[in-house]
Order: C-alpha cells, then structure tokens, then sequence
C-alpha cells in the first residue's frame, strides 16, 4: 500500500490543523451564543412594541373619556334628529293637505259642510297625537309638541255649529298659503288661527333641529380630532421603540459580520504562519533535508530491480 511522503506531511501539520479545526469549531459555538443573546435582547423590545397598544392605554384615559363624551352626543344628537325629521314632516304634511282642507270646508255652504267640517277638524285632531316626544335635556332641546298632545282637543277648533259666521271659523282655523316645498324649510303665509300656531310650531322644531344637526357635526369632528390625538401619541412611543429595535438589528448584523470577519481573518493568518514554519519545506543542506531526499530517491527505485531486491 503507498504511504505518504514524509516530505508531504508532518505530525507538526497535524497539530496545527487540529488546532485550526478546534478554534472553529469552538468560534461557532461562541457565536451561536452571541447571536441568541442578541436575538433575545430584540425580541424582547419587538414583544415591547407589539404590546405597546396596551401599555400606552393608561396614558390615554383622558383622550378616551373626550371621545366617549363626543360618540356619547354624537349617538343622543342621531336619535333626536330622526325623531325631529319625523315630527317636522308630520307638521307639514298638516300645514299643506289637512289645514287647506278643514279651512275650505269652513267656509261651505253644502248641506255636508258641518258634518265634513267636524270630520276634518277630529282627523286633524288625531293627527296631531302622533307627535313624537322628543326631549334632549343635555342641550336644552325640550319637546315642543307636549301642549298639543296633551290636551283633548289639540287644533282648539270648535265644533262647526260653535261658530256665528263662516268668517269665524275660517279665521279659527287660519289660511295657509305655502311658499316652499321644502319639507324642512319653514313656510310663510299664515293668518292667525291654528294655522298660525302650526306654522310657528314647526318653525321651532325646525330651529330645534337645525341646532341639534350642529351639535351632531361639532361631536362628530370632535372624535375625529382624538382620534388623530390618539394616533399622534401612540405613533410618538412606538416611534421611539421602533427605532431602538432598528437599531438592535443593525448593530447585531455588525456585530456578528465583525466577528465572523476577525476569525476569518485570524485563521488566514494561521495558515500563512503554519505554511512558512511546515517541515514540509526543511532547509537545504539539513539532516531533515538529506534524510527527505534519500527517502524520496528510495521510492523512485521500480519495484523487480537489482537495487530494490537490496533494499
């Protein structure tokens, strides 16, 4: 079997080239261990910013009681404007087909005057009960409807035979003389009468409503305003960490390539050292260099030969 020259390998080789096997075996295991400490260290602030929606809370109290306050209003103002579109839509609907009615059956002289009258007046009457209650103490917006539904004739319109001429029941119950066709819009026109007084009844509840409608704009940009606080706040702390953790990864990608470079470096520098003090290369003239090339003509001589059957 052939050997290896001792020319081409020394147990000083050996040494050095266990010695370099073990340095990197033992720069991997440091290194795995740096690297996990440093891994810890920025989950552990990553874990920090995740968790910072909640941390922050406390510091917010303020800002959330102000938004729950203005969503609290903002709710309160969306109840009290459905009622009052309700409310103000009766009233018109009062002011443009029932009261025009009962106003010209005030002044017919049909034998079914009376009994169209009367008819007309209690429809009007009912009508008027179904007016929504509709209060919203914290602004001060009261119902202005309660007068009309508690009392048992709402209009105040007497019964057709009450009245000594048609003029008196035609001024009792009012001419309206509509200028708009805007439901919300307050119309103009009344004589005196209930047509007046509904008139004037739903100029207040749309007041009301126009007043309410603001409120409900002021609660809705006041949430939008915390909201944007809030935001503004929990980006300035996260922001900070943020940073801190971008600045953990990048100091641990340096870290980590310096180490890795420093070793590299190192074991080159070892190899350099080794090489240029290897037995490989034994200074001419020496007894390690007589005995090399002795050993190395000795495996020249063709295995048969005179000379080999001496050796």
């Amino acid at each position: 079997m052939a050997t290896t020259p001792f020319s081409t390998f020394t147990f000083g080789d050996a040494m050095i080239r266990q010695s370099q096997n073990t340095a990197r075996l033992s720069f991997e295991i440091q290194f795995r261990a740096v690297k996990r400490r440093l891994d810890t260290e920025t989950n552990a602030k990553k874990e920090i910013y995740n968790n910072m929606d909640t941390t922050i809370e406390p510091q917010l109290g303020d800002l959330r009681r102000q938004r729950k306050a203005a969503e609290a209003q903002k709710v309160s103002m969306e109840d009290y404007l459905g009622k009052s579109r309700t409310n103000i839509k009766k009233s018109t609907d009062f002011l443009n087909k029932l009261l025009p009615k009962l106003a010209d059956a005030s002044i017919s002289a049909s034998p079914t005057a009376e009994a169209e009258f009367n008819s007309l007046r209690d429809q009007l009457n009912n009508a008027l009960k179904t007016f929504i209650p509709n209060n919203n103490f914290e602004n001060s917006l009261l119902d202005k409807t309660t007068k009309l539904k508690s009392s048992a004739n709402p209009s105040g319109i007497a019964d057709y035979a009450s009245f000594g001429s048609s003029l008196a029941r035609q001024q009792a119950v009012g001419v309206f003389v509509s200028t708009s066709s805007d439901g919300i819009e307050v119309n103009v026109g009344l004589s005196r009468g209930f047509g007046e007084t509904l008139g004037l009844l739903r100029q207040k509840l749309t007041q009301d409503f126009d007043f309410a409608k603001a409120k409900q704009v002021q609660a809705v940009s006041k949430m939008k305003e915390i909201d944007k606080a809030i935001d503004k706040k929990v980006a300035v702390e996260k922001l900070d960490v943020l940073k801190d953790i971008q600045k953990m990864e990048k100091d641990q990608k340096n870290t980590l390539k310096s180490l890795s470079l420093n070793f590299e470096f190192s074991q080159a520098n070892s190899e350099i050292l080794a090489d240029r003090n290897s037995f490989n290369t034994p200074e001419r003239g020496s007894v390690v260099n007589l005995i090399t090339g002795a050993r190395a003509n000795l495996n020249k001589i063709k295995k048969g030969s005179m000379m080999n059957m001496f050796i």
